[in-house]
């Protein structure tokens, strides 16, 4: 016996009213009365992520979002013939073989309009008839239903209309309307042993569009703005590679601590107040309008030409001591200033160094100690590749603290 009508519409009256699951005939338990929840599914493969893009007016041409179809020959394309659903009844069913055509819930422009010609017609909306939802008059009953969604028109009244009635050979229904083809929702797989979810394609969030790990922009030339509420802070938790300029603009880093920050050539620092800057620092190529910092500490800084580094080297008593050493093809001269310090006082001089690939030559100058003697000798030389520059103690717990500064040719 088949499924009677009045629990079929029962079954929908809950299921889309109300969102429960039928569980008991309409006569036994009324809607409110259910109370399963079944709530309609809603795909996040086939949301529509750009729907706001769509205007309220069927455009007169394509667009990145609505695709038009309708005669002629331009920014569109051409009216959609249907194929026969053979599985139905003869003339029942038509398929656009498309998806996702745009309802008149986005406005009255977009209902479809329908007609029937030849299957070779190439301008059915001229050379057709065109037949309405309403069918062709109060009591023909031959009424067509489109649904939207899957592409597919079927003749829902009890008869055919009389130009492809059942038998009728030769003819086929073709569709003018606009589709969505912009964007769709973020597809997920999940995980259910790792209690993951893994996203497979992409999204648009508003201006934002998200593929796989990247972010970017819809806006032409526009930014991307982290903005934590109240103290709360942007944390970048691994490696952060900077592609472009880096514009800081009046930014207190507060307590910045790093082991690597690396900057493509071109970065513009502006009003950067900081602290402490702690860790080796390579920047590249950096422009700073205005650098502020209390501390800055780094065993290491490098620009393009020039490196400077600070040193202490410690228990200097066996004679020539390297103090410094750098690689005799990556820098021509240097520069240096020292301190030195023993059991008998302190020592401040200044040395100019250069190198002809071969041999370095030196000039100790502005030398200042306290006491009659020096503390420190300093000489240099050429070996296994390196310019090296050497410290000689004249007493006990002889210390030296340096700034060595690098140029290249």
């Amino acid at each position: 016996m088949a499924l009677s009508t009045t629990e079929q519409l029962d079954y929908l009256w809950k299921k889309v009213g109300f969102g429960v699951t039928k569980t008991d005939t309409a006569a036994n338990k009324l809607a409110f009365n259910e109370s399963i929840p079944s709530p309609l599914l809603l795909r996040a493969d086939k949301l529509w992520a750009q729907a706001a893009d769509i205007p309220t007016t069927r455009p007169t041409t394509t667009t990145s979002v609505v695709r038009v179809y309708k005669d002629g020959s331009g920014s569109w394309s051409a009216t959609v013939k249907c194929t026969e659903d053979t599985a139905a009844s003869d003339n029942r069913t038509w398929k656009t073989n498309l998806t996702d055509w745009i309802p008149p819930e986005f406005g009255s422009t977009y209902l479809v309009s329908v007609y029937i010609d030849n299957d070779n017609a190439t301008s059915p909306q001229t050379t057709g008839t065109r037949i309405f939802a309403a069918g062709a008059s109060a009591s023909s009953n031959d009424e067509w239903f489109f649904d939207y969604q899957s592409g597919v028109l079927h003749f829902i009244g009890t008869n055919l209309p009389s130009a492809i009635t059942t038998g009728v050979t030769g003819k086929s229904i073709f569709i003018s309307g606009a589709r969505y083809i912009g964007n769709f929702g973020i597809s997920t797989t999940e995980n259910l042993s790792a209690n993951t979810v893994v996203i497979t394609t992409s999204a648009n969030i508003g201006n934002l569009y998200v593929a796989d790990t990247t972010i970017s922009s819809t806006t032409t030339n526009g930014n991307i703005i982290l903005d934590p509420n109240g103290t709360g802070n942007v944390n970048l938790a691994s490696n952060t590679t900077i592609t472009g300029n880096l514009v800081v603009t009046n930014a207190n880093l507060g307590n910045l601590a790093t082991a690597n920050f690396f900057s493509g050539d071109g970065g513009l620092l502006s009003n950067i107040s900081a602290a402490n800057i702690t860790g080796s620092a390579s920047l590249g190529n950096v422009s700073a309008n205005t650098l502020s910092a209390n501390t800055i500490t780094s065993n290491t800084i490098v620009t393009s030409t020039i490196v400077s580094g600070n040193l202490t080297i410690t228990n200097i008593t066996a004679p020539d001591t390297v103090i410094d050493s750098f690689t005799l093809a990556q820098y021509r001269t240097a520069k240096y200033i020292i301190k030195a310090s023993s059991d008998a006082g302190y020592e401040s001089l200044e040395v100019l160094l250069i190198h002809d690939s071969s041999n370095s030559f030196i000039t100790v100058y502005g030398c200042v100690s306290t006491i009659d003697d020096d503390i420190i000798t300093i000489s240099s030389n050429v070996a296994s590749g390196n310019v090296k520059l050497y410290a000689t103690g004249s007493g006990a717990n002889t210390v030296v603290n340096l700034i060595g500064t690098y140029v290249t040719d």
